[in-house]
């Protein structure tokens, strides 16, 4: 329910063998009860503080995504997502300046507002691989490594759960959440279904890209109570007037 799907790419080549538009993006939030990001702390003041102790830096927050992609034709091909590593979440600034500059610009050196956890505990993991050939194998939960593909046939569903690491000052999950503008998944795409590809033309790499939703929208879905505190709000609950 978080973000919607679309996908974006200023591109020359036919709409038909662009990957991004075989590829569906759904972006969802692994929700606290109290509506927070999540701290890191030493082993030493965990337990006085009630934070989780792991190894990552005490001057960030994290929030954890579970990410949903699918090849949504039939028909078409396979769809084949380089790296995990290669996805990345954009803020509406970060979007400005790749969109005029290139997003061959976004490097390891450039400092994103949000990266993503790729070792310890909050590395990324697969929790779902659901194949619709019957002779092959659904994956359940399991550890990633960043540099693993992700190769998806028709109709093939893979869901992810990544950890984001957000600036400190980032206390809510609606302060994340109405700075993130993008998240950005490069896809190939191979033609008619091979076994090994080979003689198989691969199409034009390219980038599938979903859009948050808008500041005005999240508010729809949380509350904010005395004293600051933040309340995900049950709609379920609510009579209409």
């Amino acid at each position: 329910w978080w973000n919607k799907r679309s996908t974006v790419l200023n591109d020359p080549e036919p709409d038909l063998l662009k990957a991004c538009n075989y590829l569906g993006i759904w972006c969802m939030l692994n929700h606290a009860e109290n509506c927070q990001t999540k701290l890191c702390t030493n082993s030493a003041n965990s337990r006085r503080r009630r934070v989780v102790s792991l190894p990552y830096r005490q001057d960030m927050r994290y929030l954890e995504l579970k990410l949903c992609l699918q090849n949504t034709k039939s028909g078409f091909g396979t769809i084949r997502i380089p790296s995990i590593d290669m996805i990345r979440m954009a803020t509406l600034e970060e979007d400005d300046y790749f969109n005029a500059w290139g997003w061959d610009k976004c490097d390891y050196d450039y400092p994103l507002t949000f990266n993503m956890v790729k070792h310890g505990p909050w590395a990324p993991k697969l929790l779902l691989h659901q194949c619709v050939d019957s002779d092959r194998t659904c994956d359940i939960e399991r550890e990633l490594d960043v540099k693993d593909a992700i190769v998806l046939r028709p109709f093939e569903v893979v869901i992810l759960s990544i950890h984001i690491a957000c600036p400190f000052e980032m206390s809510y999950e609606t302060d994340v959440l109405s700075t993130m503008s993008s998240i950005r998944v490069p896809v190939t795409s191979y033609g008619p279904l091979s076994s090994n590809h080979l003689g198989v033309q691969q199409h034009k790499h390219s980038v599938a890209t979903a859009r948050f939703l808008g500041e005005d929208a999240l508010w729809e879905y949380y509350s904010q109570l005395p004293g600051g505190c933040l309340s995900l709000t049950d709609r379920s609950r609510l009579v209409p007037m």
